[in-house]
């Protein structure tokens, strides 16, 4: 059996002084970090059970629309011809070689047609603004198996192109200046409204958010670490709940985000299929998170939505922001190349 926590940090949850600086708090808070993450992982190895995973060949694009039906009834007409004694010829014979023609017949079509298909299900998604559907049928195409090179920028190890993309990324991230004074004044702003505001039990995070926040993560996802699993949220007792909503209330109130939430690992990915894979210039890069963070992403929402009066956001901001979407910036931005190509002129409210 898994053993319990070791010590819960009580002086650091439940600490309300949000310009603390007690080092031994913020030492708790990411020692409990690692207990939780240590204890789900036991939990796990005692109660959920583990499967071997095979690769896939994926899925066809229009299977279930053109080729599902066919193949149902190609089964039925099957068993139906085999429940008669297999017979050469007569009318079950010949139903039966006409439906299995047909499912061959269909299948050879979906994968001849397999980038019609995908087109007009963008389109579709588009006309009829359809967002969930759109995004559905873009992470199939990014799904699809893709050729990996082992030579980029003229390194030809793993490690060599490890580092190159390494480099290249820290290079990027880093490349925005920023001036230290300026960057002191803003905190030293924003401790001054939270010293007059006093707002601290309105920010706090309650259970609530976070059983909201686990429901909607997607199951079977890997974080950074490929240790913890969306399945260690989802499929936990209540009392995690519990343990996250004192965890994040006590950073918001000191401040402070530990290494092992912050960690982040950049993935590259080729930006098509027809692309120089050789070349890191047509690569770009994914990240993977901790769950923690995804985790207090979706609380975020939750405060943006309910707390809308005093979290304050662009109108021009669509990621990040309750019912928007990145999905709206493109149709605007598509909307616009529109009526710069034809040079109509565009009234907006």
């Amino acid at each position: 059996m898994p053993k319990n926590l070791t010590a819960i940090p009580n002086n650091a949850l439940v600490c309300q002084d949000q310009f603390c600086c007690d080092a031994a708090h913020i030492a708790d808070l990411n020692t409990f970090v690692r207990e939780i993450t240590a204890a789900s992982l036991q939990a796990a190895d005692c109660s959920l059970p583990t499967v071997r995973i095979y690769d896939s060949h994926g899925s066809i694009p229009g299977w279930s629309e053109f080729v599902e039906p066919l193949r149902k009834n190609s089964l039925f007409w099957h068993k139906v011809w085999i429940e008669c004694g297999c017979p050469h010829d007569g009318t079950v014979a010949s139903i039966m070689r006409k439906t299995r023609a047909k499912y061959h017949y269909a299948i050879r079509e979906v994968r001849r047609k397999e980038t019609d298909i995908v087109n007009l299900r963008f389109a579709s998604a588009l006309t009829e603004n359809r967002s969930r559907d759109f995004w559905r049928e873009a992470k199939r195409i990014r799904n699809s198996k893709s050729k990996v090179s082992s030579v980029v920028d003229d390194c030809c190890n793993a490690d060599d192109v490890a580092n190159l993309f390494s480099t290249k990324y820290q290079d990027l991230y880093t490349s925005v200046s920023y001036d230290e004074s300026e960057m002191m004044a803003i905190r030293d702003d924003i401790n001054n409204s939270l010293s007059l505001d006093g707002s601290h039990d309105n920010f706090s995070v309650n259970v609530e958010d976070v059983c909201s926040a686990i429901f909607g993560l997607k199951r079977g996802k890997s974080d950074v670490n490929g240790r913890l699993s969306s399945d260690h949220f989802i499929f936990t007792c209540k009392e995690l709940s519990v343990y996250l909503s004192f965890l994040f209330s006590a950073l918001l109130v000191h401040g402070h985000v530990p290494s092992d939430i912050l960690a982040s690992r950049l993935i590259p990915l080729p930006k098509g299929k027809n692309t120089n894979i050789t070349n890191s210039a047509n690569y770009r890069a994914i990240a993977l998170s901790s769950f923690f963070v995804k985790v207090f992403d979706v609380i975020f929402l939750i405060f943006l939505h309910k707390f809308n009066s005093k979290l304050c956001t662009s109108e021009m901001q669509f990621g990040f922001k309750w019912n928007h979407y990145v999905f709206h910036g493109f149709k605007r931005n598509a909307c616009l190349l529109y009526y710069r190509r034809w040079c109509c002129i565009l009234y907006t409210p």
